[in-house]
């Protein structure tokens, strides 16, 4: 269904669809250069509907054709997060809208239980020793926290660094896969699709069983 997110002023598009009475809800945040639908953001939506009360939605940024504000950002997902009512929420974020999930998910923490982070820009891809100015506070909330990327994503660069990673937080990595696990062929990147679908349905799994 799809729906008008009011953010003060101006409203977002928006689509929601999936199980009415699940107590999870799910927000999917797309990537920086691509909107809702996204190939990845649509095969989470199609699927993830089936099971979960799920949210997917356009930045203004991106329907406007400008380039991104992180506090804007954040404030139009605060105000996706306040459409799902009461609902506990899973955060999926793609690149740019991982980094965003995770903003959220420091200022939210009593409601937002996962944040899955697919592509989360962990360096700069042209020059690996700029990492992202988050990964000092991500032990704050890295109980919630799942990465999955691909191995040859080159915002992902975590061989010189990862011994500084938050110790509980979960990460995967997808052979073969690039920023949004594509492969080298279309074979490869069925694969890597359904490789990260079977790791989002677990990571959701398990906020589920501490809701029953």
């Amino acid at each position: 269904m799809k729906k008008k997110i009011d953010v003060g002023g101006y409203t977002l598009d928006a689509e929601v669809d999936g199980v009415e009475s699940a107590n999870a809800g799910i927000v999917l945040v797309h990537g920086k250069h691509r909107g809702m639908n996204d190939t990845l953001i649509s095969l989470l939506f199609e699927q993830l509907s089936k099971t979960h009360h799920v949210m997917r939605f356009n930045f203004s940024y991106f329907a406007d054709g400008t380039e991104p504000d992180n506090v804007r950002s954040y404030t139009e997902l605060k105000a996706c997060t306040e459409h799902m009512r009461d609902r506990v929420l899973i955060l999926i974020g793609k690149s740019y809208g991982s980094y965003i999930s995770v903003k959220a998910a420091m200022e939210q923490a009593d409601r937002i239980k996962k944040v899955i982070c697919i592509g989360y820009p962990f360096n700069d891809a042209d020059d690996n020793k700029k990492t992202s100015d988050q990964l000092p506070l991500l032990g704050n909330i890295e109980d919630k926290l799942v990465f999955i990327s691909g191995s040859n994503d080159p915002w992902c660069r975590l061989g010189r660094f990862i011994k500084n990673l938050p110790k509980q937080a979960k990460f995967y990595m997808i052979n073969g896969g690039d920023h949004s696990l594509r492969g080298r062929d279309d074979a490869v990147t069925r694969r890597n699709m359904a490789e990260m679908l079977r790791l989002v349905t677990e990571a959701i799994n398990e906020v589920d069983k501490q809701l029953k």
